[in-house]
């Protein structure tokens, strides 16, 4: 979506005024914000790549230095906010620091926000929260110095075009590499071939819209980049080790046993009880 830039007077006014208004209400007050230094340590503790820091850390008795910023009228998305920003914040400080896959990190806290703006009480944005740091932490521990910089690049244009039919050739000459010196570094890194890096990931994906999506088999194939469902469901089977029309049924049997059969079993049970 393209939105065409407007210098707005009237808006840069506002801006100013609702500034100023902030900054009487705190200094009439005597209060100030927050001091950066909680969010600099919990980025030191999820750099460190100790869970039970982070544990340790998020169940002890913060000390900020002064207080939030009033970001919204209502309670509950007032602390939304401020986690939104923390997420923010933290993604930034730890991509300065780390030579880590930036789209992992950013996906990672997209899930987070989505769960965060999913969530209605207060207690379970806190664990949101806790569960944002700790995967993070973990990936951050697994991945620390694994990623030569041509190998991160690699990744990175593979997480961006993996629906389309992807050229090894084409994306080493956007890297500014050759695509024999690419394969090599990657296969020395990763212990696998660039091209099977490709397919695992778009297998991965595969897997995922059969499990979540109704989208048919073909519709599948084009949208992953393979020339034909043939083509896919031979790429898969390899990956998987099933078609992945049986894959599809087995997961749905496996969710169906999970969820839907107790509950029907609790309704019946209910309805006797009832009788």
């Amino acid at each position: 979506m393209e939105i065409q830039f407007q210098l707005n007077q009237k808006k840069i006014a506002e801006f100013s005024e609702r500034l100023e208004k902030i900054l009487f209400q705190r200094q009439e007050a005597g209060i100030l914000h927050n001091t950066p230094l909680w969010n600099e340590e919990l980025v030191e503790v999820i750099l460190s790549g100790d869970e039970t820091k982070i544990i340790h850390f998020m169940d002890g008795e913060i000390h900020l230095g002064g207080e939030a910023g009033y970001l919204a009228g209502n309670h509950l998305r007032n602390l939304k906010n401020l986690i939104i920003c923390s997420v923010s914040s933290i993604c930034t400080k730890v991509l300065r620091q780390e030579s880590i896959d930036s789209e992992m990190v950013y996906s990672i806290a997209d899930a987070c926000i989505q769960m965060v703006e999913g969530t209605e009480k207060e207690k379970e944005l806190f664990e949101v929260a806790t569960a944002y740091c700790l995967t993070l932490c973990r990936y951050i521990r697994k991945n620390r110095g694994q990623y030569h910089p041509l190998v991160r690049q690699a990744k990175e244009y593979v997480f961006q075009h993996f629906h389309e039919k992807i050229i090894i050739e084409e994306m080493a000459k956007q890297m500014g590499t050759s695509a024999s010196y690419l394969g090599m570094i990657f296969r020395k890194n990763e212990h696998m071939t660039l091209h099977q890096f490709i397919m695992r990931e778009k297998v991965e994906r595969g897997k995922n819209l059969l499990r979540y999506s109704d989208y048919d088999l073909q519709t599948i194939s084009q949208y992953l980049g393979f020339a034909s469902q043939s083509h896919f469901g031979k790429e898969f089977k390899k990956y998987a080790g099933f078609t992945p029309a049986d894959y599809r049924s087995r997961k749905n049997q496996l969710y169906r046993e999970k969820y839907e059969q107790p509950n029907l079993e609790k309704h019946i049970q209910k309805k006797s009880e009832v009788k």
